[in-house]
């Protein structure tokens, strides 16, 4: 179950345009100069994978503010099932709120309802979801593609892969996806011998560690999760299937790919309701 203000979407599109203002004429939106209430933003997950369940609280912010979102501290936030069971979250100074059962596994075909208390008493709740059963991903696979660039004027053709998946759902249950990944490679050394600083302070103060018959320490592996808003829909698509969805795009020198290279993709269903207690409708 995924939580998200559609006010977010408005932020992303404008820092869009701003950052191609180059080649695209920037739009600035008309707004009300008085209408500066902020207004929470509710950002919550729950898998089938082990893992605390996690919401994150902030405000939004003016559209022409450069800034980080501000948290929203001590508020009482807690998810139902409809089994009756009750999962306190507990926050920390970022308004990252999480169970601390930390193995915890949502369980589809059950329903969970999201109810928060700002510190202020205003209350907000979700619709009850039910978490629908996610299916696997049908492929992955790489494709050689090339794009043309300029150079003086002259056309430069470079290569580039990228890696695209298949994916359906027979059920029709599931219209709106999420994607992410941990992307993982292989970086070896290329000298026989690296720099040993003893002393920060004393750039004199060095050895140089022979590692020509050290394997291990010449064959590293490099992590890295990815921070991409990968997210697709199939709701006006009567087969419910994505074909060729572009997870990662890599291009001339990029180095992931000399050696060894490997990519977790993990498939989500997205779901987005939030109401007000008191107030009225927020969104839904």
């Amino acid at each position: 179950m995924i939580m998200k203000k559609n006010i977010l979407c408005l932020l992303l599109l404008f820092q869009l345009i701003v950052a191609f203002e180059s080649c695209i004429s920037p739009i600035t939106p008309h707004l009300n100069p008085n209408d500066t209430q902020p207004i929470i933003v509710v950002d919550g997950l729950i898998t089938d994978q082990a893992g605390p369940f996690q919401v994150k609280l902030t405000t939004t912010v003016p559209l022409d503010t450069i800034y980080y979102a501000i948290p929203v501290l001590f508020a009482n936030v807690r998810i139902v099932d409809n089994q009756g069971k009750t999962f306190q979250l507990i926050g920390d100074a970022y308004g990252v709120y999480q169970t601390q059962q930390k193995n915890l596994k949502g369980i589809p075909g059950n329903t969970y309802t999201l109810y928060i208390t700002t510190s202020d008493s205003i209350e907000y709740f979700s619709s009850p979801v039910q978490m629908p059963a996610v299916p696997d991903i049908d492929s992955v696979y790489i494709m050689p593609v090339q794009h043309t660039r300029f150079e003086k004027n002259l056309p430069v053709v470079d290569n580039w892969l990228n890696i695209l998946l298949d994916s359906h759902d027979p059920t029709g249950n599931n219209r709106y996806w999420k994607f992410d990944y941990v992307e993982t490679w292989q970086v070896d050394l290329t000298a026989d011998a690296i720099k040993v600083q003893h002393d920060p302070l004393n750039p004199d103060d060095f050895t140089y560690e022979f590692i020509k018959d050290s394997v291990v320490k010449k064959i590293c592996w490099v992590t890295k999760t990815s921070h991409e808003l990968l997210v697709a829909s199939t709701a006006s698509n009567p087969t419910d299937d994505l074909k060729g969805f572009l997870i990662e795009s890599m291009g001339p020198g990029e180095t992931r790919l000399h050696i060894r290279y490997s990519a977790l993709i993990r498939q989500y269903s997205l779901v987005t309701v939030l109401k007000r207690l008191h107030g009225g409708l927020v969104a839904e």
